[in-house]
């Protein structure tokens, strides 16, 4: 392993369909910045879990405590309440329109 900017580099798998990424940083910096600064810091998830991300390193990035849920409501829940709407709109013209004519 060699050091990177995000900490130690791996060839462990670091993607959802567990591909090799050769040289993928593994999010080892919240360790460090814990040690140095004290526990407030978290590996936060760029992409939501419930969008598709996973909690692999090339999905992670250093985040304080407080930063999290304002990246959550910033960021994530737009775009999964879009996707909610979109559902919803679909079911209801599935459900009146079955034959696929409006």
């Amino acid at each position: 392993m060699s050091r990177s900017p995000w900490g130690r580099v791996s060839t462990r798998p670091a993607t959802p369909t567990g591909v090799l990424v050769r040289g993928a940083a593994d999010c080892t910096l919240v360790t460090e910045l814990n040690q140095g600064d004290g526990d407030g810091w978290i590996k936060g998830q760029l992409w939501n879990d419930n969008l598709g991300g996973h909690g692999v390193s090339i999905n992670l990035t250093p985040m304080t405590n407080s930063t999290n849920p304002n990246f959550n409501r910033r960021f994530q829940e737009p775009p999964k309440a879009m996707l909610l709407a979109c559902t919803r709109h679909t079911r209801r013209t599935t459900r009146e329109h079955p034959s696929g004519t409006a």
